[in-house]
């Protein structure tokens, strides 16, 4: 009888340990985000901005017309 009451004390204490590992800790705010979440978004905010910064620089390139090309070469060459 005593084996068997050290055994079941044994087995409760490992279900309790198990219990505590595995349970996760109550959040105070169901409107909280994990940290998963707050680094997608801020990946994706990031992303936002590389495109906004891409699109900026491309409206500037198409503002200013492109200059007539110069020739390097302008004053080696032979004149005609």
């Amino acid at each position: 009888m005593r084996k068997f009451a050290l055994a079941a004390v044994m087995l409760g204490l490992s279900a309790v340990q198990a219990h505590a590992q595995s349970s996760q800790p109550k959040q105070q705010d169901t409107n909280s985000k994990t940290l998963l979440q707050l680094e997608a978004e801020e990946r994706r905010r990031q992303a936002q901005d590389v495109d906004a910064d891409y699109d900026r620089a491309m409206k500037r390139s198409r503002a200013t017309p492109p200059n007539a090309a110069v020739d390097p070469w302008q004053s080696v060459r032979p004149g005609k």
